[in-house]
């Protein structure tokens, strides 16, 4: 076989390689286009998986799925990034269920506390995520951080203001400490930090920027001894090592705790230093 031959079959081969892989592209495309009109890769349900706010009508109008859009097409990543914008929601799952169902699965947020900003109330998860405004009539059944002078778009970028990630860590470390009982209030001060309330020692009780477990576990201990005079207190102060330092009310009488059977108040873990 001369070399003329064998150029024109390899040419004919490769005309034949190319006119099949042509043929298969269009074979694929009208294909596609079939599947993308057929009646039998449409919408026909979408099924949630859901509880709380927001409810299932408003993730079914965030999620753009409507009766009757082509499954195929469908691109459910898009869809879920669109459900995660919503401050409520943590994770969205969408999955295509062919030849006609779609299923959104959705993880919510949960309020921890209550924020005030400028005067408004917040729900904010334990994350830090400022989630709505608080409504007329809405659950305030909830610890509150005060003392934030961020504005509203400020608080939503929480992450960066040390005040703000040190009541969440203060927040966490209280939630730890459930002898303490519950917690009513975490109170921001620019200049002496933070202080808490607890909705059965209604004392504040200062532990400033840092330390907090150690100055917990501090004040756990010594509470006892604190709750049975707490009419005669007004402050109790934990910023100053191994010291809880108590204020007196005006004309209260404290008596403070000398050590004994169970408590090393002196010269131990813990000293009391009553001031006026």
């Amino acid at each position: 076989m001369d070399k003329t031959s064998r150029s024109s079959r390899t040419v004919s081969r490769c005309a034949l390689w190319g006119l099949g892989v042509i043929v298969s592209f269009l074979a694929f495309y009208l294909l596609s286009f079939a599947l993308a009109r057929s009646p039998l890769f449409v919408v026909k349900q979408v099924e949630l998986e859901v509880s709380g706010r927001p409810g299932p009508d408003e993730i079914r109008s965030m999620s753009g799925i409507r009766p009757g859009m082509n499954m195929l097409s469908l691109d459910t990543e898009a869809v879920s990034r669109r459900l995660e914008s919503h401050p409520w929601i943590r994770h969205a799952t969408v999955v295509k269920r062919l030849p006609d169902q779609v299923l959104i699965k959705v993880s919510k947020r949960r309020p921890a506390v209550l924020v005030e900003v400028q005067g408004r109330l917040y729900y904010m998860d334990g994350e830090g995520k400022i989630l709505d405004k608080v409504e007329p009539g809405g659950s305030l059944d909830f610890p509150m951080i005060t003392g934030l002078v961020q504005d509203v778009e400020g608080a939503r970028r929480s992450g960066d203001g040390r005040d703000f990630q040190q009541a969440l860590s203060l927040l966490r470390a209280l939630q730890a400490t459930p002898a303490l009982g519950s917690l009513s209030e975490i109170r921001i001060d620019r200049s002496e930090g933070l202080s808490f309330v607890l909705e059965g020692f209604s004392v504040p009780v200062h532990v400033g920027w840092s330390g907090f477990p150690g100055k917990i576990m501090r004040f756990e201990k010594a509470l006892p001894s604190l709750a049975s005079q707490l009419n005669a207190i007004e402050r109790v102060d934990l910023r100053f090592s191994g010291q809880i330092v108590l204020k007196e009310r005006e004309g209260g009488e404290l008596r403070v705790p000398k050590g004994g059977e169970g408590e090393t108040l002196v010269g131990s873990e813990l000293s009391f230093h009553p001031t006026t």
